[in-house]
Parts: structure tokens; sequence; C-alpha cells
């Protein structure tokens, strides 16, 4: 009897407990250029305009860290033969947006993608941020 009561007052204790975090939910994606052999021509070298999905961000991490999980998710789930990153180490391609509500993010991708007319265009569907 004593172990169910022991148990009850720390299951307990754990749901009464308030998370004092006073981080404010942020929306956040990321935009890249990625180089894709299947489309290699003459004119447009196989460049494909990417983009993330809108990712929700709940602790207080920055572009830096964000674009450095996108980096670490593109080599070990969207590189193959045919395509890779384009122009690693330049500065301005591989980009993080960051927004206060999900309507601003929605508007600034939808605009970011418009923006890039008929170029070729992908979206990266199952990229996520982690806070730790």
């Amino acid at each position: 009897m004593r172990k169910l009561i022991l148990l009850l007052s720390i299951t307990l204790t754990n749901f009464t407990n308030n998370n004092t975090s006073t981080y404010v939910t942020r929306y956040a994606f990321i935009t890249d250029t990625e180089h894709d052999k299947a489309y290699d021509e003459d004119a447009k070298n196989g460049y494909v305009n990417i983009t993330t999905n809108i990712v929700s961000i709940n602790c207080n991490i920055g572009t830096d860290a964000i674009v450095g999980q996108y980096i670490k998710h593109y080599a070990a789930e969207e590189r193959t033969q045919n395509r890779d990153r384009a122009f690693i180490g330049s500065s301005g391609i591989t980009s993080a947006w960051i927004y206060n509500s999900y309507d601003e993010a929605l508007a600034s991708r939808r605009e970011w993608l418009a923006k890039k007319g008929n170029e070729r265009k992908r979206t990266i569907k199952y990229f996520y941020v982690t806070c730790k």
C-alpha cells in the first residue's frame, strides 16, 4: 500500500509542477538551393530551389542553430548520388526565416516561392527543429 501511495504522490507531483519556461512559440522555414544532376541543362545547370515546411519552435534557438540542424538533416535524409546542396559555404544561400506567427511564416514562404517563378522548386516535408 505504501508503494502505491508513493507512486501516486510522485505522479501527482509531476502533473502539478508548473513549467516556468517563458518561451513563445515561433515559426520558421529554411530556404536553400540544391544541384540535381537529373535536371542538368545548358542554361540551368540542374539547380532546384528548396524550402522546408513551416516548423514550430518552442525554445530560444537562433537562425544559425536552425540552419545547422537543417544541414545535418539534408546530409542524412535528402542527399543522394544525384543531388546535393549547391554553393556550400557561400553566404546567403541557406537561410532560416523565423516569425512570431504561423500566418506570417506562411505568407513569407508563399512570397519566396512566388518570386522563384517558373524555376524548379522542391519542398522538404520532414524537417523538424529540436531544442536540445
